[in-house]
Parts: C-alpha cells; structure tokens; sequence
C-alpha cells in the first residue's frame, strides 16, 4: 500500500490508528498526527489536519472512524484530500504521508529551534555530507513535476530552457483561490542545484529570468503586482532541488 495507489485503492481512513500526536502548530492551528493501518504496526503514516472546529479528542475519534477521503493531490508518496463534512464539520483538507519514513517522522515533530550561523567549513563537513546521503527517492516527487508525470493540471507556467528555465506551481499550503493567502513555488529545471549555497555569479541568468518571469504571470493571471510579493529562498530549505517561492506580501 502507498500513496501512488491511494486513488484508486484507500479512498477512506477505515482502519487508522493514531499513535502519538507528532506536533501541534499553535500558528496554523494544525494537528499532526503519526498512526498506522490496521495491524500494520510498521508501515507509518503522517496525517496533518488544520484550522481544526473542534476539540482534539473528537478530532480523533473522527479521524479514526474512518471518513472518507476525496483526492485533490497525490504525488508519490504525499497527498492532499478533502474528507466530506459530516454533521458536526464542514468539508476539511488533509495531508497525508504514506509510508513514511524515520526522516519524514522526525521533519513532522515539534522541534526546537535555534539560530545557527553556518560557515563555509561547516556547510562542507556537516551539512554537504548529510545531503549526499539521501536517497534520490527523496525528490522523486519534484522530479514527477519536472517530467509532468504529476500536477500537470495544477501548473501555472513552465519555460523549458535548461539552464535559466523553470516551472510555477502553486504551493500545497495555497487553495488557489484566496489571493491574500498567495503561495507559489518556482521549481528550477536543473538537477545540479541543491540550495543557495550552489549559487555563484553564473547563476545570475536563472535567478533574473525566474523573478522577472514570475512576477511577470502571476500579474497576469491574479493581477498581483511585483511590489505585492515577497520572492525568497529558505535556508536550510525543506527539500534540496533549488526552489524559490512567492508569496503575497499580507
């Protein structure tokens, strides 16, 4: 079971358990929570509801009846659903990973922060290393999106160049449809870019054509100007394929 067959084979929550609750963003008022299928006690799953109505042992139980589950994304083994509302709820969006792994268990958990300043030297001994030891299965959802394998109905623009080109996808965060709430991601096609710490001056040309061009259709097509985004990078960035976001600036 995964969640490339979810579509067509696990169309509810019938047999979740919930085993621990991983983390709860006081922010986005979201739960997320670990559990398991059935009696398949080692093949985990991550399921992250939020802006919840309702107490969290209700939340539960609900979870656990086993609503049904409609598809609105699903990409490898992450997915996106809509559960039907029910008397007591209106129509709530999920996230679902499945199986997921120890990494994705220890991403999902309520962690501590601190502020690190990083050198050269500690980006080559700590960080680099650890970068090259994921497994490549780890993208192979944004490869999915690079080859239009997947979200193909969701792309907004793609310039195909392979070197300065890129493709404008809106964020899972985002419904699409609030422009207060605006959340895009442009994914670059090259494969050899990482993250910011790949970036020199040859990079100028990629960096120039993904924010002019950005900008450029999301005016277009909601009429947001350039002064209304915030265009970023994250450091450390959440997955390692070079990828910019934009943002409306509320």
């Amino acid at each position: 079971m995964s969640l490339k067959r979810l579509g067509s084979e696990l169309l509810d929550l019938s047999g979740f358990k919930i085993e621990s609750l991983l983390n709860t963003d006081s922010r986005s008022n979201r739960l997320t929570f670990l559990g398991h299928f059935g009696a398949d006690e080692d093949s985990k799953v991550i399921v992250s509801i939020g802006n919840r109505p309702v107490d969290n042992n209700y939340l539960i139980s609900w979870l656990e009846s086993g609503p049904a589950l409609k598809p609105v994304l699903q990409n490898d083994i992450y997915g996106s659903f809509l559960i039907p509302a029910n008397p007591n709820l209106s129509e709530y969006k999920v996230d679902i990973t499945f199986p997921a792994t120890d990494l994705h268990i220890k991403k999902a958990q309520a962690q501590k922060l601190v502020i690190v300043s990083e050198s050269a030297e500690d980006y080559n001994n700590v960080l680099l290393p650890f970068i090259t030891s994921l497994p490549e299965s780890r993208l192979q959802w944004v490869y999915n999106i690079l080859e239009k394998k997947k979200e193909v109905e969701r792309m907004i623009f793609h310039d195909p160049d392979s070197m300065t080109g890129f493709m404008l996808h809106p964020d899972q965060k985002w419904d699409c449809t609030d422009l207060e709430t605006l959340y895009c991601v442009a994914i670059v096609n090259r494969r050899d870019l990482q993250s910011i710490r790949d970036l020199n001056a040859s990079h100028i040309a990629l960096l120039e054509n993904v924010y002019k061009q950005g900008c450029a259709v999301l005016e277009e097509k909601f009429g947001l100007k350039k002064s209304q985004l915030r265009v970023y990078f994250h450091y450390i960035p959440s997955y390692y394929h070079l990828h910019i976001h934009f943002t409306n600036v509320h």
